[in-house]
């Protein structure tokens, strides 16, 4: 988190000391998770970053936001609980422009996209048919989401993700009683849909 908060820090100077010469940029994405995989479930909720463009092609920007995850909070052998969580993430993004495709009332641009952060966990809420666990906090951490995506008249962004995101469950096994903490990556593929101002 520390090494996060100084990355930001730099990051928030360099865009300070450019103002003059580059151009800002907002953006506002919703995005909803496709919930494939069996252990991570979905993620949904809206994110909001800003930052400037060196080029016209490169956007280096940071933000935040507030979402819902779902991922495993028990494991017992192949029997898997999920868990709710809100989260707060705080992530870096970069975002890289390819070559404009221009049609007679659209200006489309293909584009790569990545956002890299931490996630804090504001905490677990208490789901339909006895999933989840309300008060946990074991969706936190690092997580990265790659993404590929166009937009529309650099006003709408259009994107499909892979999100990847830390969090912690408990596996118990047909050997022990004991409760087995362990550590693992959920992922899920996510839709975008986003603003630019």
């Amino acid at each position: 988190m520390k090494k996060l908060t100084l990355i930001a820090a730099i990051l928030l100077c360099s865009i300070t000391m450019s103002a003059q010469s580059h151009d800002f940029e907002v953006q506002v994405d919703l995005n909803a998770g496709l919930g494939l995989s069996q252990k991570s479930g979905f993620a949904t909720g809206i994110d909001a970053a800003v930052g400037f463009l060196p080029t016209e092609s490169l956007f280096l920007g940071f933000g935040a936001g507030f979402d819902f995850l779902k991922a495993a909070y028990t494991v017992v052998e192949d029997e898997i609980t999920k868990n709710g969580e809100f989260i707060v993430p705080l992530f870096l993004r970069g975002k890289y422009t390819l070559a404009s495709m221009t049609s007679s009332t659209s200006l489309i641009e293909p584009f790569v996209m990545a956002d890299l952060g931490y996630n804090a966990s504001i905490g677990g809420i208490k789901m339909g048919n006895g999933e989840g666990i309300k008060g946990t906090h074991n969706i936190k951490g690092l997580f990265v989401e790659p993404k590929i995506g166009i937009s529309i008249n650099n006003m709408y962004n259009i994107g499909l993700g892979l999100r990847m995101q830390h969090f912690n469950y408990k596996y118990f096994s047909a050997k022990s009683a004991e409760a087995k903490v362990k550590g693992a990556f959920a992922s899920d593929l996510c839709l975008h849909f986003g603003l630019v101002f």
